[in-house]
């Protein structure tokens, strides 16, 4: 009898003791787990843009992933500018807020009032709403702003006519710059730029001079003249196809 009261405790001892450790190993998952998502949700807020009001739009590429100007929206939900009709200064409003002025004495460049279109797009590649206000057409100024998340304004690209913006094509994948125009009626120039401390740095540039008799005068033994840019040639040849990579791409 007693053999059989001292086997009962013990089982129950047991059983007890177990369940007290089952209840502690549980209660020690629930509090890693704790930590791990709070890790996980410190670690999200740290990745996440700070001003989530100036989100860039979602801009499709092309088939060679391109984003050129005509694929840029307009209109933004929140983002109006106002050009006068000058166009030497603009008003930008946010939700109907006016939010900052940029005038010709910040260098703004930009076609008279109704005249000037103004794109959205997120030029330099930080998630965040820039936008190019004028056309972007050979031998007409426009003006590239940039959102600043320090100074939480817009700021201006450059200075009168540097960079160009003719043709302002962008490359998102690779994060690279494409602009250019004509310079005369046979000669045709783009350049590839890449972003540094907020403005743009030409790496490549790209002479195409259709009329082989002009070949002499402007120093290229062929159509199309692909060179770094201090000067040093990379490619030359009668063949768009031949150019290597995105300069391909970009002239298909």
């Amino acid at each position: 009898m007693k053999t059989s009261n001292l086997i009962r405790k013990a089982v129950t001892y047991t059983i007890g003791l177990t369940l007290i450790i089952c209840m502690a190993f549980m209660a020690g998952c629930k509090k890693e787990n704790s930590i791990a998502a709070a890790l996980a949700t410190k670690a999200d807020a740290a990745e996440a843009p700070v001003d989530t009001f100036m989100k860039a739009p979602e801009i499709g590429v092309d088939h060679n992933g391109f984003v050129t100007l005509a694929n840029c929206p307009f209109s933004d939900d929140h983002l109006r500018v106002e050009v006068n009709e000058e166009g030497s200064s603009i008003q930008i409003f946010y939700d109907d807020k006016e939010m900052q002025t940029v005038t010709d004495e910040d260098g703004l460049v930009a076609p008279r009032g109704d005249e000037c279109p103004v794109y959205f797009l997120d030029a330099n590649f930080d998630g965040y709403t820039d936008m190019f206000v004028g056309p972007g057409e050979s031998r007409t100024y426009s003006t590239l702003l940039l959102w600043d998340t320090s100074a939480k304004e817009f700021k201006r690209v450059g200075k009168l006519g540097e960079p160009s913006l003719q043709n302002f094509t962008i490359h998102p994948e690779t994060k690279m710059v494409y602009e250019g125009g004509s310079n005369s009626w046979c000669n045709v120039s783009y350049s590839k730029s890449t972003w540094e401390n907020g403005q743009l740095k030409c790496l490549e540039e790209l002479t195409v001079i259709t009329d082989p008799k002009e070949y002499a005068a402007n120093g290229v033994k062929n159509q199309y003249t692909l060179r770094t840019a201090d000067g040093k040639d990379i490619k030359s040849t009668e063949q768009a196809s031949e150019l290597p990579g995105q300069w391909r791409d970009l002239l298909d």
